[in-house]
């Protein structure tokens, strides 16, 4: 069977532009994540709107309310904080990361006997 280069190439671009397509929809969908996690940053009341709006449609939304705890801690809001991180624990009593969140709240207030608490 006679081999022809020109189809080869033909072949190969072919292959290349697939190749670009899927590494230009990852790049676009990271840059759009990194611009929604920007947003985010610089809007941390946006951010809380967003993860109560998830926890008021899905009231066992353990993620939502870990999420929207990290953003309270940050914000200050060290008693709101406990209280998303606590419900986290209640809803998922394995999940160390809010144990771990919580304690830290804790030891931030000066509430050092808390930090263990399961």
């Amino acid at each position: 069977m006679k081999h022809n280069d020109e189809d080869e190439d033909e072949f190969d671009e072919d292959e290349d532009e697939d190749e670009f397509d899927e590494d230009e929809d990852e790049l676009l969908s990271l840059n759009m994540n990194d611009i929604f996690e920007e947003l985010m940053e610089e809007n941390p009341d946006l951010e809380i709107k967003l993860h109560s709006k998830a926890i008021k449609s899905n009231p066992k939304d353990v993620d939502s309310y870990f999420s929207r705890g990290v953003i309270y801690f940050k914000s200050g809001e060290n008693d709101l904080a406990i209280k998303d991180y606590s419900k986290a624990i209640e809803l998922n009593p394995s999940y160390a990361d809010a144990y771990y969140n919580r304690g830290l709240v804790y030891s931030e207030i000066g509430v050092n006997d808390l930090c263990y608490k399961r």
